[in-house]
């Protein structure tokens, strides 16, 4: 039958799928049926019919995506029933279905497109279950080819391995890196790389050089900035507990342009700087401004910081009236350190940069004294300046093209350090300890001179100094203790010790030349011999006092007195042994003269 298309329009459109049952969705592929009732000039259409079908993303405009045409369909009442078959296309997107229509057979007018497009209603996904993106629950999984987002709650049995995605960690899985922080209790964690290891709450951290192209990682330990590690290290959060911890040096040169600094806490903190070796890393200072390298500061805690320095350089490239290495305890104290193969310097005269020697290489601290700023020595290579409970150690150190080591401690020990072109000529202020130019500067701290000082110096070698030795400054306390320096060594030095009233003994010293050390004393700004009651020399090997000695009891001595005895008193006759070499010519009665001598203690005359 023939009808004309005027007035055809869609009354009715149902999607459904063909069979509610999953099996039977995956054996029919992609296709649905549509049914749909059509009405022709008002009244339900019956006859035969061409059908196109357009999918649409959009109910007005938007793009087709695919378009299917049935001829010669059937409308009986008005109803009519298609298949349609789009292929895979629907995967959850929103779809639109566009209807034209025209009566069949010879000469059939055009397609009249029906309106409003007819949205896709959720029937036909069914058959997306194949691959289910958004299926919220899924009572068996066992006919899910895949199923991205399942509810956890519906999984029924095991789900094995090979069924998780790539993505997933699994137990006893091997290589796999994570990011990010971890938390909670690591005591089951083995095989930890040293850097992120730890020891009783104090933690090492592993140092890099900037440039090396390692990245900083704070969360592993890992960084290329010296004053961030240190402010990582832990903080004690009552007496009770200590902190701080140990920083490793990588091989390289950790340039700073500002002052390094200690976290301000009076609880427990330790501090422990370990380098790859004495010329192998170290710290150096390029700032602008004169200031110190680094500052050790503890103010008003007692005996609860303790410092150590190992196998590394501290240096500064501006030759000012400041500190490499500033010990400021502020009213407090410091219960110990230790610097131990250490370089101190100027940081141009440790390079090959024109000084004339290239000290990083096979000739370390041998700076020509001109090296820099006019000649002079202005940096304070350490300045101990605070109270120890403990006992402070330096040994084992180089020091180079420095004014001084200045120590302001109760407790400190001195051995086998190397000083070369340190002290002599400098800018301090003539009212300024440091203006005489010592290697080695004692006084008592400012804020407790207890006169309790305890210093050890021994074996410590002074080379090409331009100035002194040792500067002694005289305790305001009057118990203070007298000094004593042991077996240093003089190279192309003369003098040795400069007082400001402190009595010093040298023990021991060893010189090049024929001559011992030259001793001073200040008096009002002058310097003038220092008598041997003020600095005394004693050479044991060489049998010389250059002193007073004064002893109680009994003195057993080996060997042979020279000098002048005169001063010798209530000397027993017996005592004198044979062989007196001055003869006595006395006069005998009758006139005439005998010469006498000692034997077994009698005065006999000479026959």
């Amino acid at each position: 039958m023939k009808t004309k298309p005027h007035g055809l329009f869609i009354a009715l459109a149902l999607l459904s799928a063909l069979s509610p049952q999953p099996s039977i969705v995956l054996a029919q592929g992609t296709a649905f049926t549509y049914n749909g009732k059509l009405n022709d000039n008002g009244s339900p259409a019956n006859g035969s019919y061409d059908l196109r079908f357009t999918l649409y993303d959009a109910a007005t405009n938007g793009t087709a995506f695919g378009s299917l045409t049935t001829p010669a369909t059937g409308a009986s009442n008005g109803l009519f029933t298609v298949t349609l078959d789009f292929g895979g296309i629907f995967t959850g997107s929103n779809y639109w279905l566009e209807i034209a229509a025209r009566t069949n057979g010879p000469g059939s007018p055009g397609f009249t497109t029906l309106s409003p497009r007819q949205p896709i209603t959720p029937a036909p996904y069914a058959i997306h279950s194949a691959s289910a993106g958004m299926a919220a629950t899924a009572t068996t999984a066992g006919t899910a080819g895949s199923a991205d987002s399942v509810s956890a709650t519906n999984i029924v049995g095991a789900v094995q391995l090979t069924q998780l995605p790539g993505t997933v960690l699994t137990n006893n899985q091997n290589g796999v890196a994570l990011n990010g922080t971890f938390g909670g209790n690591g005591g089951g964690l083995t095989n930890l790389n040293p850097a992120i290891a730890t020891n009783a709450g104090f933690p090492f951290l592993q140092l890099y050089p900037a440039g090396s192209g390692v990245a900083q990682r704070p969360a592993l330990g890992i960084f290329t900035n010296i004053q961030d590690a240190i402010l990582a290290l832990p903080v004690a959060p009552d007496p009770d507990h200590a902190g701080g911890g140990t920083i490793c040096f990588a091989p390289g040169i950790y340039y700073t342009t500002a002052n390094i600094y200690t976290p301000n806490t009076t609880n427990p903190f330790s501090l422990n700087l370990l380098g790859s070796g004495l010329n192998a890393c170290g710290i150096v200072y390029v700032g602008a401004q004169a200031q110190n390298v680094m500052t050790l500061s503890q103010p008003n805690a007692n005996d609860t910081f303790t410092f150590s320095m190992q196998n590394m350089f501290m240096a500064s490239a501006v030759n000012g009236l400041t500190n490499i290495l500033y010990f400021n305890a502020e009213g407090g104290s410091v219960a110990r350190a230790l610097i131990s193969y250490c370089w101190f310097g100027y940081w141009p005269s440790m390079t090959n940069n024109g000084c004339g020697f290239s000290t990083l290489g096979s000739h370390m601290g041998l700076t020509p004294p001109t090296c820099g700023d006019g000649g002079n020595h202005n940096l304070i290579a350490i300045n101990i300046d605070c109270n120890f409970d403990d006992k402070i150690t330096i040994e084992h150190c180089s020091f180079n093209f420095i004014n001084c080591v200045s120590l302001a401690a109760d407790h400190a020990t001195f051995n086998d350090n190397f000083f070369s072109f340190c002290g002599g000529q400098n800018t301090w202020p003539s009212t300024s300890p440091y203006h005489w130019g010592a290697a080695i500067v004692t006084m008592e701290p400012a804020d407790y001179p207890n006169g309790n000082e305890d210093w050890n110096f021994y074996n410590n070698y002074f080379m090409a100094t331009g100035g002194f030795a040792y500067y002694a400054v005289t305790s305001p306390n009057p118990t203070s203790l007298p000094k004593t320096s042991h077996d240093d060594q003089f190279e192309g030095l003369l003098n040795g010790v400069i007082s400001t009233g402190k009595p010093w003994v040298m023990i021991d010293p060893n010189t090049h030349s024929a001559y011992l050390p030259q001793n001073y004393m200040l008096t009002n700004g002058t310097l003038v011999a220092a008598p041997a009651s003020l600095v005394r020399i004693v050479d044991n090997r060489a049998g010389t006092n250059t002193g007073s000695f004064s002893f109680g009891g009994n003195v057993t001595a080996g060997g042979t007195f020279t000098g002048n005895g005169a001063g010798l008193t209530n000397l027993s006759a017996g005592a004198i042994a044979d062989g007196l070499t001055a003869r006595l010519a006395v006069l005998v009665p009758g006139g005439g003269t005998n010469t006498l001598c000692f034997t077994n203690g009698v005065l006999k005359a000479i026959q």
